[in-house]
């Protein structure tokens, strides 16, 4: 996929990251409450980032929402995706770990042996990213193209903007996405913790 006219290559590259992670999130069920390629300031030296709710979430489908930025981005063509996506592989192999480790040590079972299942599970849920990409990429394109207009964007105005078959998914709003989410500086991470929300958030 080449890069649109006038638009930055590493922009475009982070915006398909990101766009990638909220469209999977959203056809897997996960709220997505904003999508940003405004580098971070308080958030870390981040490029952007995407914040789902995912309270109840199935561990399977954050992981594979969370593989889908690299997934996307090598869509696009970047033979490196992943190079700097390692905290998604860390985010999504303890999404797929933790439950069997906890079970490991609790009962005395070989560690390892877990490690190893999960690192299997893994590599099954970046095969759905993929699969997934492949079948949404058009939404994640028109996604993209919005966010490297918009720069940060709430979750109903990114996935109206992708369009397709993600339009109109339902969102979890609140004061950030009513104002747009417009400013570098936002603040979900405080807003979600006072509505008690559980909040992923998802870099590169």
């Amino acid at each position: 996929m080449t890069t649109p006219e006038g638009v930055d290559r590493a922009l475009w590259l982070t915006a398909v990251h990101e766009a990638g992670h909220a469209v999977a999130a959203a056809v897997l069920g996960l709220r997505v409450h904003s999508v940003s390629v405004v580098p971070g300031r308080r958030l870390g030296d981040t490029a952007g980032r995407v914040f789902w709710i995912e309270n109840g979430a199935p561990p399977r489908k954050t992981a594979v929402a969370t593989l889908a930025g690299a997934e996307a981005a090598r869509w696009a063509g970047d033979a490196r995706a992943y190079v700097g996506a390692g905290g998604d592989l860390e985010a999504a192999l303890a999404d797929l770990a933790l439950p069997s480790l906890a079970f490991g040590m609790v009962w005395g079972g070989p560690l390892f042996g877990y490690v190893a299942e999960a690192l299997g599970d893994l590599e099954r849920a970046r095969g759905e990213a993929a699969e997934l990409v492949a079948v949404y990429w058009p939404e994640i394109a028109a996604g993209a193209a919005a966010l490297c207009r918009a720069g940060t964007m709430g979750g109903r105005a990114f996935l109206e903007a992708a369009g397709g078959r993600v339009a109109g998914v339902d969102v979890e709003e609140g004061a950030a996405e009513a104002a747009g989410a417009a400013a570098p500086e936002w603040g979900p991470v405080a807003e979600c913790a006072q509505w008690g929300w559980s909040l992923a958030l998802h870099t590169v």
